[in-house]
């Protein structure tokens, strides 16, 4: 026998997913946790972009600089200190989720995979809620909520969470 670990439930050693809540009883395999090739390559474009803009800043103050300080009657230079910092920052976020795994980075948020994370869960509260275990469906409703606070699938637990609330009241 097996325990699910989101709700509790108690199902057969063949069972692939709880039958209350649909959460996988196995672990997924270690090639499905990769990082899709979508955002790997939205992480290398973030980065080439960040080091463009750096890159052209820097180029920018140089050459002024070497005009200025070549001048006959000294000169101005700029530091193109915008556009050094916005590459910097840019190539440092395309650095940091070009090896996140998937729905951990706001770059996974964009692409839909934490937002299909999302889904999951409140597919499993509302199986939840189904199942008439409204304790249960009420805590996995607000958990939604709390862990994806930037998601459609808060949306709708909230509104979820709402009707039970409305439905007790």
């Amino acid at each position: 026998m097996q325990k699910c670990s989101y709700c509790g439930q108690v199902s057969a050693d063949e069972a692939v997913q709880c039958p209350i809540c649909a959460t996988p009883l196995r672990e997924a395999p270690v090639a499905a946790q990769t990082v899709p090739e979508p955002v790997r390559l939205g992480g290398r474009r973030l980065m080439r972009r960040g080091a463009i803009w750096c890159v052209g800043g820097m180029l920018v103050t140089g050459v002024t600089y070497a005009s200025a300080v070549n001048s006959p009657t000294g000169g101005t230079y700029f530091v193109a200190w915008g556009a050094i910092l916005f590459g910097a920052l840019q190539f440092y976020r395309g650095w940091r989720h070009r090896d996140d795994q998937a729905g951990n980075s706001a770059v996974g948020e964009a692409g839909g995979w934490s937002e299909d994370a999302a889904y999951r869960e409140l597919a499993r509260a509302t199986a939840l809620e189904t199942a008439g275990k409204i304790p249960e469906a009420r805590e996995a409703y607000a958990r939604v909520m709390e862990k994806y606070p930037h998601s459609e699938a808060r949306k709708d637990a909230a509104i979820s969470l709402a009707s039970l609330d409305g439905g007790q009241g």
